[in-house]
Protein backbone atom coordinates (compact mmCIF):
# COMPACT_ATOMS: atom_id res chain seq x y z
CA UNK A 1 0.00 0.00 0.00
CA UNK A 2 1.40 3.69 -0.07
CA UNK A 3 0.98 6.34 2.58
CA UNK A 4 0.37 5.10 5.62
CA UNK A 5 -1.17 1.78 4.54
CA UNK A 6 -1.11 -1.22 7.38
CA UNK A 7 0.30 -3.63 4.90
CA UNK A 8 0.04 -7.39 5.88
CA UNK A 9 1.16 -8.12 8.85
CA UNK A 10 0.21 -4.45 11.10
CA UNK A 11 -0.95 -4.59 14.44
CA UNK A 12 -3.41 -2.07 15.55
CA UNK A 13 -3.37 -1.75 19.76
CA UNK A 14 -5.24 0.47 21.84
CA UNK A 15 -4.37 1.82 24.93
CA UNK A 16 -6.78 2.20 27.64
CA UNK A 17 -6.81 6.30 27.84
CA UNK A 18 -7.71 6.59 23.85
CA UNK A 19 -4.44 6.27 22.31
CA UNK A 20 -4.30 3.83 18.92
CA UNK A 21 -0.91 2.59 17.84
CA UNK A 22 -0.08 0.86 14.72
CA UNK A 23 3.20 -1.39 14.78
CA UNK A 24 4.49 -2.88 11.90
CA UNK A 25 7.90 -4.34 10.17
CA UNK A 26 9.85 -2.72 7.32
CA UNK A 27 11.54 -3.47 4.63
CA UNK A 28 14.85 -1.62 5.26
CA UNK A 29 17.95 -3.51 3.31
CA UNK A 30 18.98 -5.68 4.41
CA UNK A 31 17.27 -6.09 7.71
CA UNK A 32 13.60 -6.18 8.79
CA UNK A 33 13.12 -3.17 11.38
CA UNK A 34 10.16 -2.71 13.84
CA UNK A 35 8.19 0.52 13.39
CA UNK A 36 5.28 1.73 15.66
CA UNK A 37 3.68 5.06 15.40
CA UNK A 38 0.10 6.70 17.15
CA UNK A 39 -2.42 7.55 14.83
CA UNK A 40 -5.06 10.09 15.24
CA UNK A 41 -8.67 8.40 15.12
CA UNK A 42 -11.32 11.24 15.42
CA UNK A 43 -14.12 11.32 17.27
CA UNK A 44 -12.94 9.72 20.52
CA UNK A 45 -12.98 12.14 23.17
CA UNK A 46 -9.34 12.81 24.95
CA UNK A 47 -11.13 11.23 28.51
CA UNK A 48 -12.63 8.38 26.55
CA UNK A 49 -11.63 4.73 27.93
CA UNK A 50 -11.15 2.82 24.97
CA UNK A 51 -12.38 -1.11 25.50
CA UNK A 52 -12.06 -2.98 22.16
CA UNK A 53 -10.39 -2.62 18.62
CA UNK A 54 -10.75 -4.51 15.16
CA UNK A 55 -10.09 -4.23 12.19
CA UNK A 56 -10.50 -6.04 8.70
CA UNK A 57 -10.11 -5.46 4.88
CA UNK A 58 -13.27 -5.61 3.19
CA UNK A 59 -14.22 -8.51 1.15
CA UNK A 60 -13.96 -8.51 -2.72
CA UNK A 61 -14.64 -6.78 -4.88
CA UNK A 62 -15.16 -3.75 -2.68
CA UNK A 63 -11.80 -2.40 -1.02
CA UNK A 64 -10.65 -0.88 1.57
CA UNK A 65 -10.28 -1.09 5.25
CA UNK A 66 -12.40 -0.70 8.01
CA UNK A 67 -11.70 -0.29 11.91
CA UNK A 68 -13.81 -0.54 14.79
CA UNK A 69 -13.35 1.00 18.40
CA UNK A 70 -15.54 1.19 21.28
CA UNK A 71 -14.96 3.48 23.77
CA UNK A 72 -16.90 4.49 27.35
CA UNK A 73 -17.01 8.59 27.47
CA UNK A 74 -17.46 9.86 31.09
CA UNK A 75 -19.79 12.56 31.27
CA UNK A 76 -19.86 12.81 34.71
CA UNK A 77 -22.90 11.40 36.14
CA UNK A 78 -23.32 8.70 33.54
CA UNK A 79 -20.68 7.04 31.18
CA UNK A 80 -21.58 6.74 27.51
CA UNK A 81 -20.81 3.74 25.24
CA UNK A 82 -20.12 4.50 21.51
CA UNK A 83 -18.82 2.36 18.72
CA UNK A 84 -17.32 3.92 15.99
CA UNK A 85 -16.34 2.66 12.57
CA UNK A 86 -13.87 3.89 10.58
CA UNK A 87 -13.68 3.67 6.59
CA UNK A 88 -12.76 5.55 3.64
CA UNK A 89 -14.47 5.30 0.19
CA UNK A 90 -12.24 8.39 -1.18
CA UNK A 91 -10.35 5.89 -4.02
CA UNK A 92 -6.84 5.41 -3.48
CA UNK A 93 -7.43 6.57 0.38
CA UNK A 94 -9.09 2.95 1.15
CA UNK A 95 -6.35 1.28 2.84
CA UNK A 96 -4.45 4.91 4.13
CA UNK A 97 -5.28 4.63 7.78
CA UNK A 98 -4.64 7.98 8.23
CA UNK A 99 -7.22 8.80 6.15
CA UNK A 100 -9.66 6.12 7.19
CA UNK A 101 -9.29 7.51 10.89
CA UNK A 102 -10.82 10.48 9.70
CA UNK A 103 -14.24 9.30 8.44
CA UNK A 104 -16.14 7.87 10.86
CA UNK A 105 -19.85 6.88 11.51
CA UNK A 106 -20.70 7.31 15.82
CA UNK A 107 -23.07 5.03 16.76
CA UNK A 108 -24.00 5.16 20.79
CA UNK A 109 -24.88 2.04 22.39
CA UNK A 110 -27.38 0.84 24.82
CA UNK A 111 -25.34 -1.42 26.69
CA UNK A 112 -21.55 -1.28 28.05
CA UNK A 113 -19.30 -3.32 24.69
CA UNK A 114 -17.01 -5.45 25.68
CA UNK A 115 -15.58 -7.67 22.55
CA UNK A 116 -15.80 -6.37 19.02
CA UNK A 117 -15.04 -9.39 16.60
CA UNK A 118 -15.36 -9.51 13.03
CA UNK A 119 -16.99 -12.24 10.97
CA UNK A 120 -17.10 -13.31 6.97
CA UNK A 121 -20.54 -14.14 5.83
CA UNK A 122 -21.92 -15.00 2.39
CA UNK A 123 -24.86 -13.19 1.28
CA UNK A 124 -26.17 -15.03 -1.88
CA UNK A 125 -23.39 -14.73 -4.23
CA UNK A 126 -21.06 -12.27 -2.47
CA UNK A 127 -18.91 -13.37 0.85
CA UNK A 128 -19.08 -9.60 3.22
CA UNK A 129 -17.57 -8.98 6.34
CA UNK A 130 -19.46 -7.46 9.50
CA UNK A 131 -18.68 -6.72 12.83
CA UNK A 132 -20.36 -8.66 16.01
CA UNK A 133 -20.11 -6.90 19.15
CA UNK A 134 -21.17 -8.36 22.93
CA UNK A 135 -21.69 -6.71 25.58
CA UNK A 136 -23.21 -6.33 28.91
CA UNK A 137 -26.86 -7.38 27.68
CA UNK A 138 -28.09 -10.54 26.83
CA UNK A 139 -27.53 -10.12 23.39
CA UNK A 140 -24.77 -9.98 20.46
CA UNK A 141 -24.89 -7.25 18.39
CA UNK A 142 -24.77 -7.18 14.27
CA UNK A 143 -23.17 -4.11 12.83
CA UNK A 144 -23.35 -4.36 8.85
CA UNK A 145 -22.63 -2.15 5.91
CA UNK A 146 -25.39 -0.73 4.07
CA UNK A 147 -24.77 -1.00 0.32
CA UNK A 148 -26.94 2.07 -0.48
CA UNK A 149 -25.85 4.68 2.08
CA UNK A 150 -22.05 3.00 2.55
CA UNK A 151 -22.75 3.60 6.35
CA UNK A 152 -22.36 0.57 9.01
CA UNK A 153 -25.78 0.18 10.95
CA UNK A 154 -27.37 -1.95 13.56
CA UNK A 155 -29.27 -4.99 12.02
CA UNK A 156 -30.88 -8.35 13.55
CA UNK A 157 -28.30 -10.81 14.33
CA UNK A 158 -31.20 -13.53 12.72
CA UNK A 159 -30.07 -12.26 9.87
CA UNK A 160 -27.10 -13.70 9.59
CA UNK A 161 -26.54 -15.55 12.47
CA UNK A 162 -29.94 -17.12 13.61
CA UNK A 163 -27.71 -19.94 16.34
CA UNK A 164 -26.54 -16.02 17.79
CA UNK A 165 -30.03 -15.02 18.06
CA UNK A 166 -31.01 -16.65 21.64
CA UNK A 167 -27.13 -16.52 22.99
CA UNK A 168 -27.54 -16.41 26.88
CA UNK A 169 -26.12 -13.57 28.76
CA UNK A 170 -22.92 -15.36 30.13
CA UNK A 171 -21.67 -16.62 26.65
CA UNK A 172 -21.91 -12.63 25.38
CA UNK A 173 -18.65 -11.95 27.41
CA UNK A 174 -16.75 -14.34 24.77
CA UNK A 175 -17.84 -14.19 21.05
CA UNK A 176 -16.34 -17.16 18.93
CA UNK A 177 -13.77 -16.48 16.85
CA UNK A 178 -15.64 -16.53 13.42
CA UNK A 179 -12.54 -15.81 10.40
Amino acid sequence: GSGSGSGPGALLAAALKGKVSLFRYRQLRPRLRPMARELQFTYIPVDAEIVSIDSFPKSPPQRGLVVGITFIKDSGDKPSPFLNIYCDYEPGCEFDLDSVAQSCVNLELRFTPFQLCHAQVRVGEHLETVFLLSGNDPAIHLYRENPGSHQFEEQPIQLLFPELQDVPSTYGASLPKFS
